[in-house]
């Protein structure tokens, strides 16, 4: 049956006689129950797979999210320390400019 879906789909895809052939059918493929099995096997492997990764990376990805909340902090702290500098920079230069002139 699955063989003959296959043959049907590739014959009639994208043409006119897709909804004739479909009709005859009934309108709709049935599923096999090995294929209803192996359909459920395989959601709930991958449901339970899913599950495992991530409980297991969860831990790692919480750490890594902290260091780079730390390094952020970090940044934030070294862009304030250079932004001081900067307008200390900015008042020397006047106070340059102001003894040059005199």
């Amino acid at each position: 049956i699955q063989c003959s879906n296959i043959v049907i789909r590739h014959m009639t895809d994208g043409n006119e006689i897709e909804e004739e052939v479909t009709s005859v059918m009934g309108g709709h493929v049935f599923e096999l129950s090995s294929e209803k099995i192996i359909r459920e096997t395989t959601e709930q492997v991958t449901k339970q797979v899913t599950e495992q990764v991530t409980n297991q990376l969860q831990p790692k990805i919480d750490e890594l999210q902290a260091i780079v909340a730390d390094k952020d902090v970090t940044i934030a702290d070294k862009d304030a320390a250079l932004a001081d500098k900067d307008a200390e920079i900015t008042r020397l230069k006047e106070k340059i400019e102001e003894l040059s002139a005199e």
